[in-house]
């Protein structure tokens, strides 16, 4: 049997969730945090889902501090439990750049929720990933050269102009090898 999905419900919940979202956020002043809680949340494991209100994303390093924005959408969600989580915090997040004075951003919504398990699963065999550090390239004494400039220099007739631009007297890439 079909589930049916009743968009036109779906629809006028968006719009008043949308209204008392702004009346929170002008109230409240959580732009930034807001902001910040979508696009952690669209760049996790499977995009905007809702996982991120999961202890076991919140739980990761670069998600400090997101975890009083799923308090501040509870009520949202209580009030309207026909949206998803996933939907809520990118309607969240795309009038809290609106009202800061940014662009509107076009949405689609209808977004499913992420399940516990299916989270749990991608943070276990995928592993949260790392905020570390690239090792330093050693270069023996000589300072690196840009690759666009080390393109340019592999070109004859650029190279040719650029020899020419160093040998004038006040020359604009004197030093330049």
């Amino acid at each position: 049997m079909a589930q049916t999905f009743d968009t036109e419900a779906y629809t006028k919940a968006l719009y008043a969730a949308r209204d008392a979202i702004r009346t929170f956020i002008n109230k409240s002043n959580a732009h930034p945090i807001l902001l910040r809680f979508a696009w952690h949340d669209a760049g996790s494991f499977s995009g905007a889902n809702g996982s991120i209100r999961f202890d076991d994303e919140l739980a990761h390093g670069a998600n400090g501090g997101l975890r009083k924005c799923v308090g501040y959408l509870q009520p949202f969600k209580d009030q309207f439990p026909i949206l998803s989580w996933a939907d809520l915090i990118q309607l969240a997040g795309a009038e809290a750049v609106l009202l800061a004075g940014g662009p509107r951003i076009a949405m689609r919504y209808g977004r499913v929720d992420a399940a516990l398990a299916r989270v749990r699963q991608l943070v276990l065999h995928a592993g949260a990933p790392r905020a570390r550090r690239r090792p330093r390239r050693r270069h023996e004494g000589r300072v690196p050269v840009a690759p666009h400039r080390r393109r340019a220099h592999h070109r004859p007739r650029l190279r040719a102009f650029l020899r020419a631009l160093q040998e004038k007297p006040g020359g604009v890439l004197r030093g330049l090898r």
